[in-house]
């Protein structure tokens, strides 16, 4: 019987320290998460005096840079505003509350911005009395529904550590009676509870230690918000990422010094306006960039896009950026705030392993045409040496027998074909030109379709590269010439000018709607992909056409791909 007290009440004190340690789990989650609430509340109401001190200071030393926190605190108020909303979402009385302080924040913000408004167009030193009465006003009025909902926060706060108490006084009351009950009890089951109530106070000095854990880590939290900046900063720095914030108004535009590396330019030596990023872009790419710019101010969407950077020292670098404007209250172009990438490694790693690609490529046609091509031909031969004796013996097999042969003859005619498709010939001097003659020649023979070949050349040969990735892209146009369009004929042609490289493929076929693609192919993705990383080859156009059009054409670069509808 002493036993089975002594396993009840072991169970029974486990099942009470179990309870205990979820409740106190819950309970100190609930203390983080009303931390959050606090803080979040505290940067609410600072960002708020920095609407004031920023208008404020302009008004005092007529200095556009006291702007800047009023900017800071006007785009971060609605962030606060959301992750209040999402902290608070199962407190009613915290609801509303917030919906009370929104108005007035709302009420802050346009008394500040209509009064700085007033300083821009008229005197700086005109009167402001009735400014301070209403900016006091509705300063008191967020200090006291801030103060309202952290006094809410801070009582449940409290409610939550006496709760905490309470279990503690719990768990010492447990071990007081467990241990006058164990008097009674044999010894084992004495010195068994005496065991279970010493690791029963390691758990609640462990319980202790976690609450001073939580403390600090919140003491740590609230550091951390003081350091976000800094962070910020040597996170760009590890990332090579660059930051820049225009101002329509000043026309400013503020770069990190980050960012300035990354165009080749000391710390500084940026003219902080559009006309001086456009100059440090390459002459090919500056009309897409400042098209893009010009997209984002007339949308307000966020817009993205790469170009080439030329360095002081001559040296090309590829950037890719990403960015977004902000309108006023009168709906014009407010500020534009981004970031730029260094991908100069990405692209050549791309070319690399398009080469690379290429290269395996012209491995397996060899390996088709050297290994399988020529087992199968040996099996032809083989095949025909048999055929007298098959006619003496078995008569009745000679006419599949034939027909066998004759289809190993076609098999090794198409790997043949195949593999001079993957490694046609060499693109050195007029190699492109040779391998485009071939593929039309194939084309004919193989698909029974007539596809002529075109050349006009009146300069120097493109370079092995971007031959072989006109060849591939010529290749591509004609399969799916083949596959889609139902064509009669095909026509391939080549100009080559001191200026420009040209491939045109066009077809007498049914064509697309370039608008609606069904996104299925893959082909006119694996020519735009050969398009994006062929070298930089001045003036290369490649044109497809047959009741559409695709044309993707640039003067020096290629930049990008449009299509139109014949």
């Amino acid at each position: 019987m002493a036993l089975g007290i002594a396993i009840a009440l072991v169970a029974g004190i486990n099942v009470l320290w179990w309870e205990l340690d979820r409740r106190a789990t819950g309970q100190a989650d609930l203390v983080d998460h009303t931390h959050q609430v606090i803080a979040s509340l505290e940067e609410t109401l600072s960002r708020s005096s920095d609407m004031l001190v920023g208008q404020r200071g302009f008004a005092l030393t007529h200095d556009k840079e006291y702007l800047q926190s009023f900017i800071e605190a006007t785009n971060r108020m609605p962030t606060l505003l959301r992750s209040l909303e999402g902290l608070i979402q199962d407190n009613r009385a915290q609801r509303g509350r917030l919906r009370s302080l929104e108005p007035v924040l709302a009420r802050h913000q346009q008394i500040n911005q209509d009064h700085l408004d007033t300083l821009l167009k008229s005197n700086p030193l005109a009167p402001d009395l009735e400014f301070r009465r209403l900016v006091k006003e509705s300063q008191d009025s967020i200090r006291a529904s801030i103060f309202a909902m952290i006094g809410e926060e801070n009582r449940l706060l409290v409610t939550r550590r006496l709760v905490l108490e309470q279990d503690t006084s719990l768990v010492t009351l447990a071990n007081i009676v467990s241990a006058f009950v164990s008097v009674g009890l044999l010894i084992g089951v004495f010195v068994a509870l005496w065991r279970e109530n010493g690791r029963r106070k390691v758990i609640e000095a462990e319980l202790w230690l976690a609450h001073e854990d939580l403390e600090k880590r919140v003491r740590e939290r609230t550091l951390s918000l003081t350091l976000s900046e800094e962070r910020l900063r040597l996170a760009q720095q590890a990332a090579r990422i660059g930051a820049f914030d225009w101002n329509a108004k000043t026309e400013v535009d503020t770069w990190t010094p980050e960012l300035e590396a990354m165009y080749g330019l000391p710390p500084g030596g940026f003219s902080r306006t559009l006309r001086a990023w456009e100059d440090l872009i390459h002459p090919d790419d500056r009309p897409d960039a400042a098209a893009r710019i010009k997209h984002a101010l007339e949308t307000f969407l966020p817009t993205e896009g790469e170009w080439r950077v030329i360095w002081p020292d001559g040296s090309v670098h590829w950037l890719f950026g990403r960015w977004q404007a902000f309108k006023d209250e009168s709906g014009r172009p407010s500020t534009m705030t981004g970031v730029n990438i260094d991908i100069t490694e990405r692209k050549r790693l791309e070319r690399e392993i398009v080469e690379a690609s290429d290269s395996e490529m012209r491995r397996i046609g060899h390996d088709l045409h050297d290994g399988v091509g020529q087992q199968l031909t040996a099996l032809a031969l083989f095949s025909a040496s048999l055929q007298p004796e098959v006619q003496q013996q078995a008569p009745q097999f000679i006419l599949p027998f034939k027909k066998f042969g004759t289809e190993l003859h076609e098999i090794i005619r198409q790997i043949r074909v195949l593999s001079h498709g993957l490694a046609p010939i060499s693109f050195e001097g007029d190699g492109l030109t040779e391998a485009l003659r071939k593929l039309a020649n194939n084309t004919t023979s193989v698909a029974k379709v007539n596809c002529e070949f075109e050349e006009t050349t009146t300069g120097a040969a493109c370079d092995p590269q971007t031959a072989a990735q006109l060849y591939r892209i010529g290749q591509e146009a004609v399969a799916n010439a083949l596959k889609h369009s139902r064509a009669s004929k095909i026509q391939i042609a080549i100009e080559v000018s001191p200026q420009r490289a040209e491939l045109r493929v066009s077809d007498d076929g049914s064509g697309f709607s370039p608008a609606s693609p069904n996104g299925s192919g893959l082909g006119l993705h694996a020519i735009h992909h050969f398009y994006k990383v062929a070298p930089e080859t001045p003036g290369l156009i490649l044109g497809f056409a047959s009741l559409s059009r695709i044309q993707i054409s640039n003067a020096t670069k290629l930049l990008g791909a449009c299509i139109d509808e014949v």
